[in-house]
């Protein structure tokens, strides 16, 4: 028994010496890592001269003025009036925009010189997105209401309903790298009708084409530029060229006139342009 007792306290000796010893730990160097500065996005604000137009001068082919548009501002560029001429120059509508916290709230147009109210659109937002817009006739009856989805400030869904709120149309929009990639036109009941494909070369936009509920291509646009401003559109039904809009610039990039060829290249009409500088901010 004494025997038995010893290996017993023995044992427990070897078994709380090896529970308690501190296990050896490598004599190793440590090296102290110092992390890379991190470089924060300088946002500067500048002043940028932004150009308006202020009249466009329509003329046919023979260079007679067929008519003119006028535009009005304010001080921070938001459109207040435009006005369309014939080529006498005179009044044949005007648009007149009620601005509030640089944005358009209600848009009017009066006909004629005599000045006649005709219908008006309410615009209503949420931030800065446009959310809505109600067009009234001049007894302020609803006449079509549009409605427009957001995701991450991307235009996602835009519904077109009839005065009395029953879906039209409705168009259903995708992105890609943060540029409009896809357009798709539906029912109410949700049938596809067609839809627009967008290509683009960065920012700048290369092409739509349009194809109908068959997947066959109707109609499409290519865009040409020139130091990045836009030079020529071509325009396309289905595959053949229908007519193509020429641009000529400025030293700013501003078209200055844009000509409406025939397909044969012959001239049908042209407009000139003229601009109007404001002095805006911009985060770069």
């Amino acid at each position: 028994m004494r025997k038995i007792i010893l290996l017993l306290s023995a044992a427990f000796i070897i078994l709380f010496s090896c529970a308690t010893t501190t296990p050896e730990v490598a004599d190793t160097e440590t090296e102290e890592k110092i992390a890379e500065p991190v470089e924060e996005k300088v946002v500067q604000t500048v002043i940028i001269d932004v150009y308006l137009v202020s009249m466009e001068t329509q003329s046919a082919s023979d260079s007679i003025v067929d008519g003119y548009k006028e535009y009005q501002y304010d001080e921070k560029g938001n459109l207040l009036e435009k006005r369309e001429l014939d080529g006498e120059k005179k009044l044949l509508n005007r648009m007149v925009n009620e601005v509030s916290r640089n944005q358009i709230i209600k848009s009017q147009w009066f006909s004629g010189e005599e000045n006649e109210p005709g219908n008006y659109l309410i615009k209503e937002y949420d931030g800065d997105n446009l959310i809505k817009e109600t067009s009234f006739d001049i007894e302020d009856i609803p006449q079509s209401i549009s409605t427009y989805e957001y995701n991450n400030n991307e235009m996602v869904k835009w519904t077109v309903s009839s005065g009395d709120n029953v879906p039209m149309m409705v168009t259903d929009y995708e992105y890609t790298n943060g540029m409009k990639s896809k357009a798709t036109f539906l029912t109410p009941l949700g049938e596809m009708e067609g839809y627009i494909k967008y290509s683009w070369n960065g920012e700048l936009i290369e092409s739509e084409k349009t194809f109908d509920e068959n997947d066959d291509l109707e109609k499409s646009i290519e865009y040409e530029y020139d130091d990045g401003n836009l030079i020529r559109e071509i325009f396309y039904k289905k595959t053949v060229v229908d007519h193509t809009i020429e641009y000529e610039l400025d030293e700013n990039g501003n078209a200055i006139t844009s000509k409406y060829l025939y397909r044969s290249g012959n001239l049908k009409s042209q407009i000139a342009y003229e601009y109007i500088s404001v002095k805006r901010e911009v985060q770069q």
